[in-house]
């Protein structure tokens, strides 16, 4: 048990900048749980849009029990642990204790701050601050309005657990930030569907059997993740999708020296990744438009991304996609993030929990009753 305890968890964190129109769907306040009508939760359930039919449901959510309450767990200023009761959330002298990181935060817009030093100014983000998402949902809802279009950019943490025998992806909002208005002319943020996730390979992990043909790889990683206080090893599986002969060759370098793993080596490695969610762009090219859709683009009446919706495959894919190792500065210089010590097999034995590994693949009829039970949970 000991040892168990000293392993740490591998992490994960999503940044995802898109537009979210919200729909009856999006927001759900004072929910009662469905198998539990005791607790309360407030449910943020957007569906964010990006470029070239990109689109990727998030889910969170925040509640408490009305009998038996809750703890909020935060670090003080001063670096110790605080548990907070749920009623106490908004008492400003528990606020005061509270080292900023423990914060959710919505940033509003941005306010002009003055260097007292060089006498310049410049403009930084204004935050609300909230020590539970269940208030920040509810805050967001005002500030989101049903029927607006709303370009975001939200930021936290990943946790995966095991439902029905499936791995879920849980998401834990950090900080949001509402763009609309808030960006220069000229430097607005593109949208982006980025993750960083720590994961564990051991060996036969790669199958590059389609890399020369069809330009992918599939990685089975493992995720050490801490589940009602029994650490749990989930399988994880990503892809890697080669443009050209290129990158073709890139991945195998990759592959052979950061994927390739040997005996009973585990390697801890931290991979810079993507959601790729909704309609993918391959799937149609606007030179296939026809020429009335070309029209519609070329008229401003339609936007190419939403044009090319209407014309591309209606299955849906979910899939994690590598993008490349993640590095970091070690004694000043750049080096990939991994480590072969961390972790043994023996650390593994016992936890694997065995899940069906099907790619995902979903109609939009079936996604939005998928969410809509999940809205009831």
């Amino acid at each position: 048990m000991t040892e168990q305890k000293e392993k740490k968890p591998t992490l994960g964190y999503f940044d995802v900048i898109g537009e979210v129109a919200v729909d009856s769907k999006a927001f759900a306040l004072l929910q009662a749980g469905k198998n539990n009508a005791n607790w309360i939760q407030n449910v943020f359930n957007p569906r964010i849009d990006g470029a070239d039919g990109q689109s990727k449901y998030m889910r969170f959510s925040s509640g408490y029990d009305t009998t038996k309450g809750k703890k909020i767990f935060a670090q003080s200023k001063s670096k110790t642990s605080l548990e907070i009761p749920f009623g106490d959330r908004k008492n400003q002298n528990m606020i005061d204790l509270v080292d900023d990181k423990s914060f959710i935060k919505v940033g509003i817009g941005k306010v002009i701050e003055k260097n007292a030093e060089t006498n310049k100014e410049y403009k930084v983000w204004e935050f609300n601050r909230f020590l539970d998402a269940f208030d920040a949902i509810e805050f967001l809802n005002k500030m989101m309005p049903l029927a607006s279009k709303n370009k975001v950019r939200l930021v936290g943490k990943i946790k995966y657990s095991v439902y029905n025998d499936e791995v879920q992806t849980n998401y834990e909002l950090q900080t949001i930030y509402l763009l609309n208005g808030n960006e220069e002319e000229g430097k607005e943020l593109a949208s982006k569907f980025c993750f960083t996730q720590n994961v564990l390979l051991t060996e036969g992990a790669v199958d590059k059997s389609k890399l020369e043909t069809e330009g992918t790889v599939k990685v089975a990683t493992n995720v050490y993740v801490k589940i009602k206080q029994e650490y749990k090893v989930l399988p994880l599986e990503f892809m890697m999708i080669a443009k050209d002969d290129s990158q073709k060759e890139t991945f195998k370098k990759v592959i052979d020296r950061y994927f390739d793993i040997k005996g009973d080596t585990v390697r801890r490695i931290n991979l810079d990744c993507r959601f790729e969610s909704g309609y993918i762009a391959s799937n149609v090219e606007e030179s296939d438009l026809p020429d009335d859709a070309k029209e519609l683009i070329e008229d401003g009446l339609y936007s190419k991304e939403e044009v090319m919706k209407m014309y591309a495959n209606k299955d849906r894919v979910d899939r994690l996609v590598i993008t490349r190792p993640l590095i970091k500065k070690i004694d000043n210089k750049p080096q990939v993030d991994f480590n072969d010590k961390e972790f043994e097999l023996k650390d593994l034995e016992g936890k694997v929990v065995e899940i069906a590994k099907d790619e995902v693949i979903q109609s939009e009829s079936e996604v939005d009753e998928l969410l809509s039970e999940l809205e009831n949970l």
